[in-house]
């Protein structure tokens, strides 16, 4: 049992060791040089834990509710002439260091800032201030490390969601099928792909739009800090999730594994494998 726990903890530690040294240079800078994420001084470690905690626990607990995301979503997909497959030699549930350690906080990243700039203001306005609070455009730093509001909850359980949904349809190897037609097209590799450049650079746009230079440049590094170790964690978790579920998530979405066609350059359909 022992044995088993040491393997388990060294082989997490590998895989989100960027997450914990990101917290500890946090840490350092805001409590022997200077303040840096709203945090400074000998009492740093406190409010940047439970930041840290706060935000992580937001991101993963959705993950509860991903075989049910997929048994929706299907719905919509699995229409005539429509059907989601599995196409298994793209099937990828592998732990890649460049993938888990950028690609994928950036979208994160990305994504938290869209939400936040864009639909949680204007829904904020609508329903009164106590939904969001200080909105990314009007403060220069993130909101203090113990408020919570229900607008910053929303904004990472939908970004949880959005990002669960699109990398386990990017890993699983799902595509759709269209039967009319006989084409098979990616659902969640080029979404995946582009969700950072789309909203990250979209989002950084607006934020050198609506404030000065240094200020805006500012802004980006300390999101950046904050959410990347929360995120490098999240999908961590997320690829050991898929490996532990993934017959159910692929019974959910009613995606039967096929092989394509290597004598064609563009398949005419997946066969059963």
């Amino acid at each position: 049992m022992a044995n088993l726990l040491r393997r388990v903890f060294k082989e997490y530690t590998r895989k989100m060791w960027p997450a914990f040294a990101t917290l500890l240079a946090t840490w350092i800078i805001a409590t022997f040089i200077t303040e840096f994420t709203f945090t400074s001084g000998g009492k740093a470690f406190g409010p940047i834990l439970s930041r840290f905690l706060r935000l992580f626990l937001n991101l993963t607990f959705p993950l509860l509710f991903l075989p049910a995301i997929c048994a929706l979503v299907q719905q919509f997909l699995n229409r005539n002439p429509g059907q989601l497959v599995q196409v298994k030699k793209e099937e990828d549930t592998v732990f890649h260091a460049f993938q888990s350690w950028v690609v994928r906080p950036l979208q994160g990243i990305g994504l938290v800032m869209l939400m936040a700039t864009h639909f949680l203001g204007p829904l904020g306005a609508y329903l009164g201030s106590s939904f969001t609070g200080p909105t990314i455009s009007t403060i220069p730093t993130m909101p203090p490390p113990g408020e919570l509001t229900l607008g910053r909850f929303v904004n990472l359980a939908v970004t949880s969601i959005l990002l669960s949904f699109v990398w386990t349809m990017d890993d699983l190897g799902i595509r759709h099928y269209n039967r009319k037609t006989e084409e098979i097209r990616m659902v969640g590799k080029y979404l995946g792909s582009l969700l950072p450049i789309l909203t990250g650079f979209y989002a950084i746009y607006s934020l050198f739009k609506d404030q000065p230079p240094i200020l805006a440049f500012l802004m980006i590094v300390q999101r950046v800090v904050i959410f990347y170790p929360p995120l490098v964690i999240f999908n961590v978790l997320h690829t050991h999730y898929l490996n532990g579920h993934k017959e159910i998530l692929l019974k959910k979405m009613k995606a039967p594994s096929v092989i394509i066609r290597a004598d064609v350059e563009t398949p005419s359909g997946p066969q059963s494998g």
